[in-house]
């Protein structure tokens, strides 16, 4: 990763190539872009997307009146999906 010592940020932003320009805490920085692939993936990524297909899956299925227990159940700070989440 490189440090960009003029403010280049505010000129180019996002990705050029296998260039990404970021800035963070007011300051331009410049690295290369990651490579992802499907096939890079760990098991433990593949075990987390899996269970959360599986927890959208479960969260569609839910009728009207179980919608409205979990909304009752979720805090000010978090909606209802995101409480369901944490949950299971």
């Amino acid at each position: 990763m490189a440090k960009i010592k003029r403010n280049i940020g505010e000129l180019v932003s996002g990705k050029i190539g296998k260039v990404v320009f970021v800035q963070m805490r007011g300051k331009s920085y410049v690295r290369s872009a990651p490579d992802r692939t499907k096939n890079n993936w760990s098991e433990a990524q593949i075990l987390y997307r899996k269970r959360i297909s599986a927890i959208a899956a479960l969260w569609r299925t839910l009728n009207c009146q179980n919608m409205n227990e979990i909304w009752n159940l979720a805090t000010k700070d978090m909606n209802s999906y995101a409480w369901f989440v944490k949950k299971i």
